[in-house]
């Protein structure tokens, strides 16, 4: 891609200093001999059309989603995370910065967890790569394979075992995603849902924003997932307690969380290690809000794996707090330590967007450039290395 980019950039240049007359260089400079500035325009283009405007991380790769529709993807190419063949990553099966995934142009939505990722086109089918089956004799889909019966999704959310696609009408599909080749599952509609605006997968429960602000949650409740205040399994969705003005929603192990329109964060379930943010490690079966926090702007979209116990949210000045589990670094505050309550990442001030994967997080800047930090084992830090980082360090997200 680097290659690309400067080919095309040398290209343009000639372009337009053979399309300008003798008289136009010599009377009025470098800007009219490059055609009125046009190259400058175009390079200009070239580069905002490859700026990151969405991510999602899984437990040992990361995922871009660029401004022209295309995916990038870094870190660990094991059962298919980054949507290449191991062949094409290095012989220790991982790349240490940003690679495309062939054959997409026109995404609008990703989400990745364990290691697989889905994105929605902007027709509204769904593609995924990758397998969260434990059994390395399963069939891996290493490069994007189109979903039967989804001709109409927005937005997509990946757990361990189960995908879910918030559809165009408000309705909500949801299929297996373990073995491609053996227990994926045509995609069913979820019962009683149909004015649904985002659905967010746990990874034993599953939650959805209504158009009204309410969130509905089903699945296991043993943690107090589904915050009804109960504690109680439901197979068919429940509402959970005192939320009415949500505008976003995250969902991770056996815990979720939801931003209100006040700014301010309310959490729920399974409290080990800080993950809820309220200064407490106690299970609430009932939302509790996030210490400190009244103007967020946007909610981590979270990986769901048994080991991803922290969350962070972007304010509304830039700056990114996060919250939980930190012995990788990947709360971002130069230490290793756990943080009950929200800790500001170091060096972020203009955060757009934020992804929390399994031991690291990543964030989109206005510029659209991507920062991250935490584990780096596999390369899905994407800055060119593999040690762990407890500052934010640039990716690479393009070669």
């Amino acid at each position: 891609m680097k290659c690309f980019l400067i080919f095309y950039i040398v290209l343009l240049l000639f372009m337009g200093i053979t399309s300008c007359s003798p008289e136009n260089v010599a009377g009025d400079g470098l800007d009219k001999a490059l055609g009125e500035g046009k190259v400058s325009e175009d390079i200009e283009n070239l580069y905002e059309s490859i700026d990151a405007i969405q991510l999602s991380a899984g437990v040992e790769h990361t995922c871009a989603v660029m401004r022209n529709g295309t995916v990038t993807c870094w870190g660990a190419s094991y059962k298919g995370s980054i949507g290449i063949e191991e062949s094409e990553a290095n012989r220790e099966g991982y790349m240490l910065s940003g690679t495309a995934v062939n054959g997409l142009t026109t995404v609008v939505n990703s989400a990745s967890s364990h290691w697989a990722t889905c994105v929605v086109l902007s027709g509204g089918s769904a593609k995924c790569w990758g397998n969260n089956q434990t059994d390395e004799n399963s069939t891996v889909p290493y490069t994007p394979v189109s979903i039967t019966g989804i001709s109409k999704a927005i937005q997509v959310s990946v757990s361990y075992s189960t995908v879910c696609a918030l559809l165009n009408d408000g309705t909500i599909k949801h299929w297996k995603w373990i073995d491609y080749s053996s227990e994926s599952t045509t995609p069913e509609l979820v019962a009683d849902i149909s004015d649904a605006i985002q659905v967010t997968c746990g990874l034993g429960h599953k939650c959805a924003l209504l158009n009204n602000g309410k969130v509905m949650c089903w699945g296991n409740n043993l943690k107090g997932n589904l915050g009804d205040g109960t504690g109680v399994l439901s197979v068919t969705p429940v509402a959970v307690s005192d939320i009415s003005s949500a505008t976003q929603i995250t969902a991770s192990e056996d815990f979720s969380c939801a931003l209100l329109a006040n700014g301010t964060i309310e959490c729920w379930g399974g409290g080990v290690r800080g993950r809820l943010g309220n200064g407490s490690t106690a299970d609430q079966l009932s939302p509790v809000p996030v210490t400190g926090i009244s103007t967020a702007t946007k909610l981590a979209e979270s990986d769901v794996y048994t080991e991803t116990q922290h969350m962070c949210a972007v304010l509304e000045d830039g700056s990114v707090k996060c919250w939980g589990r930190g012995d990788y670094g990947q709360l971002g505050t130069g230490d290793l330590e756990d943080q009950s309550t929200p800790a500001t990442v170091q060096g972020i001030s203009n955060a757009t967007n934020v992804a929390v994967g399994s031991f690291h997080t990543c964030a989109i800047l206005q510029e659209g450039k991507v920062f991250c930090w935490g584990r780096g084992e596999f390369g899905q830090l994407g800055y060119g290395g593999r040690n762990d980082k407890t500052n934010p360090v640039e990716a690479i997200i393009f070669e």
